[in-house]
């Protein structure tokens, strides 16, 4: 369990929170956490508009979803015979499979738009 610095009556009964039985520990800090990490989430929101990889990404998400199932399967089957496990593994079936679902993604925006929302 994590210890905090803070004076017991602050985190008195602040075991863990469990929300599926609405038991959230100390109610005050649960707030206040809540709060904070609300705030950190639009903020991090508000870095992702400057990067256009991850506007291009977020723009073509259903296609990605569509692709990516199959792009996986087909890259892990490829690396494993080869040879690769572990953490190499991983590494290169997400790079692939990230540059293979975002190329048939724009090739899906080019022939059939209206596949993609557009």
């Amino acid at each position: 369990m994590y210890r905090f610095n803070l004076p017991a009556s602050v985190t008195e009964g602040f075991n863990h929170v469990e929300m599926s039985v609405a038991s959230y520990g100390n109610f005050a800090l649960f707030i206040v956490n809540s709060c904070i990490g609300s705030v950190f989430i639009l903020a991090i929101s508000g870095l992702v508009n400057k990067f256009t990889l991850f506007e291009y990404i977020g723009k073509n998400t259903i296609a990605i979803l569509g692709i990516h199932g199959f792009a996986i399967s087909t890259v892990s089957v490829l690396c494993r015979t080869v040879g690769l496990h572990g953490i190499a593994l991983y590494c290169i079936v997400f790079a692939v499979t990230m540059i293979a679902s975002c190329a048939c993604a724009f090739i899906i925006d080019c022939v059939a738009p209206n596949l993609n929302g557009k």
